[in-house]
């Protein structure tokens, strides 16, 4: 079924399992194996958890530098619901729609925390951005015919970081003219205005980054395109929610109203720091000529270094959740014979700790799948099945290691 939902029809997958387990005899227990919707659960686990901290972290350092007073009890209240939020999730990582609840009910905390508090509303405004480029792209992909699948979330985890800058760049910028004494209406127009073509122009940058990845050609390009389509499609949102939604916002209630003694007025610090910026600018387009040559030096060191020393791999070595044993015996061997060699080699792997494997399956007969599947006598395969990494302290690379030495 071409709509069908995978972690869905998990679900109901599992559930028939448990019935059946409770009307067999005890003796008997079926259990489901190559649960490929744990992996989609984990990556979503991923894509709420960077959300949230994402969310909540932009919320935090837009407060703290635009903020007229710093309320301790908001910053505390803020930190404390992302880590107890973020928790939670991970404790509950295979339970999608409970992890879902959670991430409702800590944005709508959030949006009550900072409402209240007057000063923290332009943060919040900028923090929106993260939760609307993410709707809006998921509208796009609903449009387009995509789903939410390993590939498409896997976009949405890698520019889950750039749907911020844009909008924090203009919501400061709309905040600086109106420290120069305009109105909010009249700061949100000049501060946006101002920065449109530079924003533009850095995610238009970003999205020709992404293009040469719809021309791969072959089954590979047809996975791939989904990872720049939705990357495409989230920084759109973010540069329509940055100029379009934000400074409406910030006008109508985003931005505090300003004393005439606050107005021109800048914090200690950021004065400090805009000074030894200032400074330190000054020196290196005087020495350009110097320095220019030592930056392209230096990033040719650290490029040749990176190549020679780490290597290249396609795909990383990622800790095995299930390894499989393939048995071929002569050719015009009987069936049984190999039934005999699947079995002993089954009950070798049953002597791995019980804590580390989850099932073992046999197949006779048989091996592979899809299109190199093999039928005849003389072969079989026997597939381990491990607990998830963190509930076990040894590798996938050392338990097959442990279990070939002891089929030697």
């Amino acid at each position: 079924n071409m709509a069908g939902n995978s972690i869905q029809i998990g679900d109901k997958i599992s559930t028939l399992v448990d019935d059946f387990n409770q009307k067999v005899d005890p003796n008997v227990k079926v259990s489901v194996t190559r649960d490929g919707t744990q992996m989609i659960r984990a990556r979503l686990n991923v894509l709420v958890n960077s959300g949230m901290l994402g969310f909540g972290l932009v919320i935090l350092v837009l407060y703290m530098a635009l903020a007229r007073k710093i309320s301790k009890r908001t910053v505390a209240l803020i930190a404390m619901a992302t880590v107890i939020a973020v928790i939670l999730v991970r404790m509950f990582d295979q339970e999608l729609s409970l992890a879902m609840t959670i991430c409702g009910i800590y944005v709508v905390l959030v949006l009550f925390i900072m409402m209240v508090d007057l000063n923290g509303r332009i943060s919040l405004m900028a923090g929106l951005g993260i939760p609307i480029s993410i709707m809006f792209a998921l509208i796009l992909m609903y449009w387009y015919g995509a789903s939410l699948n390993m590939i498409s979330m896997f976009g949405l985890i890698v520019v889950l970081g750039m749907l911020v800058d844009d909008g924090i760049v203009v919501s400061e910028n709309v905040y600086r003219h109106l420290q120069m004494g305009k109105s909010r209406e009249k700061a949100a127009i000049d501060g946006a205005s101002e920065v449109f073509m530079p924003v533009n122009a850095a995610i238009l940058t970003s999205v020709a980054a992404f293009l040469p990845m719809l021309l791969m050609d072959g089954i590979l390009g047809k996975f791939m395109m989904w990872i720049p389509l939705v990357v495409i499609f989230a920084l759109i949102g973010s540069l329509i929610e940055s100029f379009v939604i934000l400074p409406s916002h910030l006008a109508d209630f985003g931005l505090p109203k300003l004393a005439d003694k606050e107005k021109n007025r800048e914090k200690g610090w950021f004065r400090t720091l805009r000074g030894f910026y200032t400074w330190l600018l000054t020196k290196i387009l005087r020495r350009r000529y110097i320095f220019v040559p030592c930056t392209i030096l230096i990033a040719v060191l650290i490029v040749g270094f990176g190549f020679k020393t780490l290597g290249f791999k396609l795909f990383p070595d990622l800790n095995l959740d299930r390894f499989t044993l393939s048995v071929t015996a002569p050719v015009g061997v009987k069936l049984e014979e190999t039934e005999r060699v699947v079995r002993k080699i089954e009950k070798q792997a049953e002597n791995l700790p019980e804590e580390e494997w989850e099932s073992i399956l046999g197949r006779i007969g048989e091996a592979g799948r899809g299109a190199e599947r093999s039928i005849a006598s003389n072969i079989g395969e026997v597939t381990v099945t491990l607990v998830d990494a963190d509930r076990r302290d040894r590798s996938g690379e050392e338990i097959i290691a442990a279990f070939r030495k002891s089929l030697d």
